[in-house]
């Protein structure tokens, strides 16, 4: 089979539709019965991210549990039975452990709980992300120990990874290849890390082209950016902030995300630093602020004071003297 897939898929099992699909075109499904196994593996797949759990989680008690919700709503394909096709594959790929089994128990399980761990603990990721990034990994590692008889990480080489990220594009579409791209990068580094991998084979990832972006404005024009700062108010205490937050994104190219965390305590007018909040819990200061950005702190707070908020992106009535970077 090949083309879009029938449904819309989201949740852990969504890495694996479009070989389960690939599966079922080969054991001779017609198309529209393929279309209910794949609608089954969509339900269960929102199922499990709905109750926070992983496809290694699934055992006979949690399968039972779906199969009950699953009968309120459905008749078709809501037995034991039913799902056997389903859980044959996704057992078949080790995706799902057979019962009274844990993942940990397994070289490949074990390597994902401390992948897990380094993504939360050392990356400061959050938990949907983690999840995201380990079933990217959990694939990767399942085709690699069918392929190469065990995960055999030591032999890892660029020839391996290009092959499967090559295999993924043929079968997902451009944006699951570049997310499967992007979790394969951070597995790799964290290899690297661990000492399993001679070296840092992320840089040997491949980039996915998408030449749907290519019309995107690389840059702004400076003509339309004045414009847009002449249309900042500066006499109110909003527009003034509207002038801040442009001059940010800007001329210093911080993110919307990084701008809205912003308070006027991160701004260090002594050392001239500006605290950037990054994804995660990370933290950078960004040092020497142009002239522009200077300015632009210095009239966003020459209006009367607002005592009832520090941050810069709710309002900046706060008066501070003019910022002076550091020499």
């Amino acid at each position: 089979m090949s083309g879009p897939l029938p449904v819309d898929m989201s949740g852990p099992l969504s890495v694996f539709a479009a070989g389960f699909r690939e599966e079922l075109g080969q054991r001779g499904y017609r198309p529209e019965t393929a279309a209910g196994q794949l609608r089954l593996m969509a339900h269960l797949s929102r199922w499990l991210a709905a109750h926070d759990l992983e496809p290694n989680e699934l055992d006979g008690w949690e399968i039972e549990r779906f199969l009950s919700e699953r009968r309120v709503s459905r008749t078709h394909l809501a037995s034991v039975r039913g799902l056997g096709v389903l859980l044959g594959y996704l057992r078949g790929l080790g995706v799902v452990l057979p019962a009274g089994s844990r993942e940990s128990q397994t070289p490949a399980g074990e390597l994902l709980d401390r992948y897990a761990e380094y993504l939360l603990v050392h990356r400061g990721l959050n938990p949907e992300t983690v999840r995201n990034y380990c079933n990217h990994a959990r694939a990767f590692l399942v085709d690699r120990e069918r392929r190469a008889d065990g995960m055999a990480l030591r032999v890892l080489d660029v020839a391996a990874i290009n092959k499967y990220v090559l295999r993924e594009s043929r079968r997902v579409s451009v944006s699951s290849t570049q997310a499967a791209a992007l979790a394969l990068r951070s597995l790799l580094r964290f290899l690297h890390v661990e000492g399993m991998i001679e070296r840092d084979l992320a840089v040997a990832v491949p980039t996915v082209a998408n030449r749907r972006l290519a019309s995107l404005v690389k840059a702004l024009d400076p003509s339309f950016v004045a414009e847009l700062l002449d249309g900042c108010d500066r006499r109110t205490p909003i527009g003034r902030r509207d002038f801040a937050i442009v001059v940010l994104l800007w001329r210093l190219g911080l993110r919307i995300a990084e701008v809205a965390a912003l308070r006027l305590d991160d701004l260090d007018w002594r050392a001239g630093e500006l605290v950037v909040r990054g994804k995660g819990s990370r933290q950078e200061r960004l040092r020497s602020l142009p002239t522009s950005a200077r300015r632009s702190s210095t009239g966003c707070a020459t209006g009367a004071p607002t005592p009832t908020s520090d941050a810069c992106s709710r309002g900046c009535g706060r008066r501070t003297r003019a910022f002076t970077p550091a020499r």
